[in-house]
C-alpha cells in the first residue's frame, strides 16, 4: 500500500481549505442578499410611528366627543331632577305627606286605644287569675293555715301529735294553739284547741 508523501498531503489540505473558504464566502453573500431584500420589504420606523400617531389622534378625537356627549346627557338629567327639587315642589310634597298623615291619624289613634283596652282587659283577667291562686285569698272564706313550731305549713293531721304547738293563720290575723289529740284516719277526734270550735279542712 502506497503512503502519500507530506507534500501531497499539504496540497490536498490547501485544496480543501480553498474550497471551504469559497463555500463560506458564497453562503455569506447569499445571506447578506436575503437580509437586504427582507429589509427592503419592512416598513420604515417613521412610517410605523406615523400610523400610530394617526390612530392616537383619532382615538383622542373620539374620546373628546364621547366625553362631551356624556356631559350633555348628565346635564339634561340634572336639569330634570333639579326641577323636582325646587322649593315650591318640596313644599308641595311636604304638604301632601302631612295631609296623608293627618288622614291616618284618627285611625292610628283608634287602633292604639283599642289595643290598650284589649291589653287592659287581658291584664285584668290575669290579675284575677293570680288572685284566685293566692292561698291567702282562701282565708277570707273561713279557712285557716296551720303552721308548726318552726313555721312550716302543716298539710295533714298525721304530721301532728298531742301537745304540739301550732299556729293558726286566719284572714284577719293569727293565734297560737296546742294540739289536744292527734286525729286518726277515722276522724272524729278532738282537734287543736283554738278560738274557732268548728273548722273546715283547707286541703
Amino acid at each position: 500500500m502506497a503512503v502519500p508523501v507530506r507534500a501531497d498531503l499539504a496540497l490536498r489540505v490547501d485544496q480543501l481549505g480553498g474550497r471551504l473558504r469559497s463555500n463560506l464566502a458564497r453562503t455569506v453573500e447569499a445571506k447578506h442578499a436575503g437580509l437586504t431584500a427582507a429589509a427592503r420589504g419592512l416598513p420604515k420606523p417613521a412610517d410605523i410611528l406615523g400610523r400610530l400617531a394617526q390612530r392616537l389622534d383619532q382615538a383622542s378625537l373620539g374620546l373628546r366627543a364621547g366625553l362631551k356627549g356624556l356631559a350633555d346627557r348628565a346635564a339634561i338629567r340634572f336639569g330634570r331632577v333639579s326641577g323636582r327639587l325646587r322649593r315650591e315642589a318640596l313644599l308641595r310634597d311636604i304638604a301632601q305627606r302631612r295631609l296623608r298623615v293627618g288622614e291616618q291619624g284618627p285611625r292610628l289613634r283608634s287602633a292604639g286605644a283599642r289595643g290598650l283596652r284589649d291589653r287592659g282587659r287581658a291584664l285584668e283577667g290575669l290579675s284575677l287569675r293570680l288572685e284566685s291562686l293566692n292561698p291567702k285569698a282562701v282565708l277570707g272564706r273561713g279557712y285557716a293555715l296551720v303552721r308548726d313550731a318552726e313555721g312550716g305549713l302543716v298539710r295533714a293531721a298525721k304530721g301532728l301529735s298531742a301537745g304540739d304547738r301550732v299556729g293558726l293563720e286566719f284572714a284577719d290575723g293569727g293565734v297560737d294553739a296546742v294540739v289536744g289529740k292527734s286525729a286518726g284516719a277515722g276522724g272524729g277526734s278532738k282537734g287543736a284547741s283554738a278560738p274557732n270550735k268548728r273548722q273546715e279542712r283547707l286541703f
